[in-house]
């Protein structure tokens, strides 16, 4: 580590003239373009109106800061409807991504005794993880079960079975 002081690695680009990072450091972060930040749970405070003298409305008028957060108009499709202006704030979101995978199975299946069994099988999972560092958060399985048993002596069985299995790491 003593022979890096003192020495400092030219930086390439403009924007990062007055930023150091460690040697080994990643780039930081960026905000997908696409993902919009979510809405404010309360609405921002109302501002009083100003009465100012003659003097300052001929002023030309300047740049305030920008403390207000981004808003967004939502348009709909629809015209004559009226639209909503949301503001929005960062960080909200869950942070966390979805794989949702579901398969249908149908089986039909005779007997040598004359019974036959129509099964169908719906299969429905999601697993949740955690879109940083794609640990593993939730699985949730769904399956729904529905047999049709018909007997040779003309006895039909109907089972219908829906099962839930849901497992968290917290």
């Amino acid at each position: 580590r003593g022979w890096l002081l003192g020495r400092r690695r030219p930086l390439s680009l403009p924007c990062l003239a007055g930023r150091q990072r460690p040697a080994g450091a990643m780039a930081p972060k960026r905000r997908m373009r696409g993902k919009a930040a979510l809405a404010l749970e309360a609405p921002p405070p109302e501002k009083k109106p100003r009465t100012a003298p003659e003097e300052e409305e001929a002023a030309p008028p300047r740049s305030a800061p920008r403390s207000n957060p981004p808003v967004v108009v939502v348009d709909d499709a629809k015209p004559g409807e009226e639209t909503a202006i949301v503001p929005l704030t960062r960080g909200k979101g869950r942070g966390l991504k979805a794989v949702q995978q579901s398969k249908e199975l149908a089986s039909t299946c005779s007997k040598l005794d004359g019974t036959t069994i129509e099964a169908n099988q719906k299969i429905k999972e999601q697993k949740l993880f955690s879109a940083k560092n794609n640990a593993h958060v939730e699985t949730k399985v769904m399956t729904r079960d529905n047999r049709k048993t018909t007997r040779k002596d003309g006895t039909v069985i109907v089972t219908s079975c829906t099962t839930m299995k849901k497992v968290s790491y917290m």
